[in-house]
């Protein structure tokens, strides 16, 4: 049994995301005890309530969110680590008796270096929601999204890519394409590393995509009647 190496993070401005598409601000704090890659992720698991490992060298790092929608006074700490038979437990403690203030931890950060293939969070054994295979560190936070999906897209001589995350029924994710009139160039739809109540990542390639200005659409389907809900829309262009 190891106890991780914990480092509660002061998260003094929350970023409160809206419900449409817009961009992330990327004012993160100095603190030179986290790489910089490690920052990224967790702008973006701020904007969640979820947790997740990244791994950077030989450190996996731990990172666990109350996300924009916390109640007043939660907040969130690692309380153990364990790995048994491949399994990394992660232990969660969520206290709601404080007051919300700059000093509340809405979201911490811890590391092990232990070996395992897959990992578990919970808080007092009900099971908190991970972003699974988030285990690349990334350059930058994802850039634009809502609190089912959070993404970064690039257009570059006619290859479209879009990485991200999504909460979604049934681990797929649907989407069009749309060229400045509304015109469907393509529609399609990927899988996702997992579905909710988890995060699963995703990526979209789309060759020969020539137009200038594009519009992507990402849906889902609708659990309760099978139809399909529009979860974003967001213009893409060189």
């Amino acid at each position: 049994m190891q106890t991780i190496r914990q480092m509660l993070c002061v998260f003094v401005g929350l970023i409160l995301l809206g419900g449409c598409a817009g961009p992330v601000p990327e004012d993160i704090p100095e603190q030179p005890v986290l790489p910089a890659e490690i920052y990224a992720a967790l702008e973006t698991m701020k904007l969640i309530r979820a947790a997740t490992v990244v791994h950077l060298d030989d450190t996996a790092w731990i990172i666990a969110s109350l996300g924009p929608d916390h109640d007043p006074g939660e907040t969130i700490r690692i309380e153990q680590s364990d790995v048994l038979d491949g399994q990394l437990d992660v232990r969660l403690h969520i206290d709601s008796s404080g007051n919300d203030s700059e000093t509340a931890t809405h979201w911490t950060v811890g590391s092990t270096d232990q070996s395992y293939d897959w990992a578990t969070f919970t808080v007092e054994g009900e099971v908190y929601p991970q972003v699974i295979t988030f285990e690349q560190p990334l350059s930058a936070p994802l850039a634009f999204g809502n609190r089912a999906v959070l993404f970064t897209a690039a257009q570059t001589n006619g290859l479209l890519e879009v990485t991200g995350i999504a909460q979604v029924y049934e681990a797929t994710l649907s989407y069009l394409v749309e060229d400045a009139d509304g015109n469907i160039l393509r529609e399609d739809f990927v899988n996702t590393a997992s579905g909710g109540p988890d995060w699963g990542t995703f990526r979209i390639f789309e060759e020969s995509l020539l137009e200038t200005s594009l519009n992507l659409v990402l849906l889902e389907e609708d659990a309760a009647d099978g139809g399909m809900r529009i979860l974003l829309e967001h213009p893409v262009g060189q």
